[in-house]
């Protein structure tokens, strides 16, 4: 049940915040609030109960960055961004990390999107538990849990759907479709539930590539 926060200028310079040389367990319904650039020099196992947190404080600069160069492995929660909404805003991202972060299936993932900011894993993703929130997933997104987006969640990298889920009460706005076409993203635009509740992917042309089709 114990809490570490990792406050900006208090617990080191940027960058050297928190080292540990082989593995971090986080457990026993612990919280990690990360609140400046980190970087854990081994692997990260957040076991079920354990809660990590990336959100801004008053004394935060520029992009909040959790770094871990080997595995992660989520068995509890992930909040990147204050769940409630009530911290500065800030750019938050996990990652980057030579293997892919793995959501297990009790494992939840959770984007929010706060006071504002951008929010971004930085590498692929492995997903058996769920993904919710809006951001942007810069690697590539194995799917065989739940992903539940509340506004644009972006996929740089390749989908692998392996008997995952996409669930969504919330649409992105025509201009958030605009902009990901612009930059060569693929969206989803559906017809009306009453009618024949179909999804049509589309992309720009002049950006097509063997890849997306």
């Amino acid at each position: 049940g114990g809490l570490l926060v990792l406050l900006p200028g208090l617990t080191g310079p940027e960058g050297q915040v928190l080292s540990v040389s082989d593995q971090f367990l986080n457990q026993d319904q612990a919280t990690i609030r990360v609140q400046t650039a980190a970087e854990l020099a081994g692997d990260f196992v957040n076991q079920a109960g354990g809660i990590l947190e990336l959100s801004a404080s008053p004394l935060s600069t520029g992009t909040i960055a959790l770094t871990v160069p080997d595995n992660w492995v989520n068995h509890g929660v992930v909040d990147v961004g204050d769940p409630a909404g009530l911290a500065p805003a800030a750019d938050l991202q996990l990652g980057p990390s030579t293997g892919a972060l793995n959501n297990a299936s009790s494992g939840e993932l959770n984007l929010n999107p706060g006071s504002g900011g951008a929010r971004n894993v930085a590498g692929d993703v492995s997903n058996s538990g769920l993904i919710s929130g809006a951001g942007r997933i810069e690697g590539m997104l194995q799917n065989s849990g739940v992903v539940a987006p509340t506004g644009m969640l972006e996929i740089a990298g390749t989908l692998e759907q392996q008997g995952g889920q996409f669930v969504s009460g919330e649409f992105s706005t025509i201009e958030e479709a605009v902009d990901a076409i612009g930059r060569g993203e693929i969206v989803i635009v559906v017809d009306a539930e009453e009618r024949e509740n179909e999804g049509a992917f589309i992309c720009a042309a002049e950006k097509t590539t063997a890849e997306s089709v």
